[in-house]
């Protein structure tokens, strides 16, 4: 069985859309948090983050804050995925479902993992991993990648120092982080690497990148997918612009604007 995991490190105040995360994905999932002692009472299988982080341990060391949002959100983000491919080792897992915590799950991971079986990590836009499904195998050398970038300091660490001199530069916010390298990691490894985001594909459901997205081809109302609840397979869908209507396997509500809507669409996929 494909587990679903979500990492959740309390940095400021405990995550209240956590148990919302949970409580969704764990309707057809068998769900996992790795988490800290605020979050323990979640609803998930917890484990405890300090227990599988020697490597990204190892990491932190390493790390050069590269970004214009705060050092302790966006060591995070990299130090999530040293942690998973740590747990799944210590628990002999192969393959796995990570969602982030603003992410609900609609469907039973297993039953769409087919259309990324051969893949070593697949990637929401290439560039995101706030839903994917990541190998052990494949974890390991993405983690790996990211690693010796940080410790060698050779030309794509270079490359990304020179990426947030400009930004800064130019006043264009656009730093360093963990998308970033997952981003490149992609562009040298296709054949490694699947999409979570088929847009164009009407035959299954559809991993959101996030609400707010434009290029996606649904109807938007003020800015925002917009998402109707009546399913009989218990999923939310959308309209295409042409009209075809498309099961949604997730919404990512990406943003403070947008998360509030997540217990609203929760209830409402659950009241069909």
């Amino acid at each position: 069985m494909i587990p679903v995991i979500m990492t959740e490190a309390t940095i400021y105040a405990p995550n209240p859309h956590l148990k919302i995360a949970v409580e969704r994905a764990n309707i057809k999932n068998k769900t996992i948090v790795l988490g800290d002692e605020y979050n323990k009472d979640c609803g998930a299988r917890h484990y405890h983050l300090s227990d599988y982080s020697k490597k990204a341990d190892e990491f932190t060391l390493l790390y050069k804050h590269l970004n214009f949002n705060p050092e302790a959100i966006e060591i995070l983000c990299y130090r999530r995925w040293f942690i998973i491919h740590e747990f799944m080792e210590a628990n002999d897992i192969e393959v796995c479902f990570h969602c982030d915590t603003d992410v609900l799950v609609f469907v039973d991971v297993n039953d769409e993992y087919y259309r990324f079986k051969d893949f070593e990590i697949s990637l929401n836009g290439r560039t995101s991993g706030h839903t994917g499904y990541f190998t052990r195998k494949g974890l390991k050398n993405l983690c790996d990648f990211i690693f010796e970038v940080y410790k060698e300091r050779g030309f794509w660490f270079e490359l990304l120092e020179t990426r947030f001199e400009l930004s800064k530069k130019y006043g264009v916010q656009k730093g360093v982080c963990d998308m970033t390298l997952l981003g490149i990691y992609a562009d040298h490894n296709h054949s490694k690497v699947g999409e979570m985001l088929q847009v164009g594909d009407y035959d299954y459901p559809f991993f959101d990148h996030h609400l707010r997205c434009e290029g996606e081809h649904f109807q938007m109302v003020n800015g925002v997918k917009d998402i109707r609840y009546s399913t009989e397979e218990g999923m939310p869908w959308c309209a295409r612009h042409d009209g075809r209507d498309t099961p949604f396997a997730s919404i990512h509500f990406q943003g403070t604007l947008m998360k509030p809507y997540m217990k609203e669409v929760h209830e409402g996929v659950s009241k069909t």
